[in-house]
């Protein structure tokens, strides 16, 4: 069974999306073991496991979709996601301002659990 994609849990289909800022979204317990693991594995211990969750998260909840994304200190904020119908993803870059537009960071995170999936990839910026 695949993982419901966080825009199908979230909000109702159809709706415009919502930006979401990623660590209001439940941690679920899978990924908060994978990054405790992933994090002594490494010998990341100065890497806030936050920013490990962070990643992983977006692998879970956003695998494989493209999105535009904010960084800041309270971590990544999804401002523009892809769902499948082009107008829906324009209306949603035009609702972006200019400085948003700027800063936004174009992503398509790793599939949840694939073996290719890539973790420390991105570094945490402030917006």
């Amino acid at each position: 069974m695949s993982t419901p994609l966080a825009s199908e849990r979230q909000q109702a289909p159809g709706q415009p999306f919502v930006r979401q800022r990623l660590r209001d979204l439940p941690t679920p317990p899978e990924v908060a073991a994978e990054a405790r693991r992933f994090r002594k594995k490494q010998g990341w211990g100065a890497q806030p496991l936050s920013a490990i969750e962070d990643e992983l998260k977006l692998q879970y909840y956003y695998g494989g979709q493209e999105m535009r994304c904010l960084f800041g200190k309270d971590g990544p904020i999804i401002v523009a996601i892809y769902r499948g119908d082009d107008e829906d993803y324009r209306n949603q870059l035009q609702a972006l301002s200019a400085e948003e537009k700027q800063k936004a960071v174009v992503l398509v995170p790793s599939v949840w659990n694939d073996p290719n999936s890539v973790i420390g990839w991105f570094e945490h910026h402030e917006i």
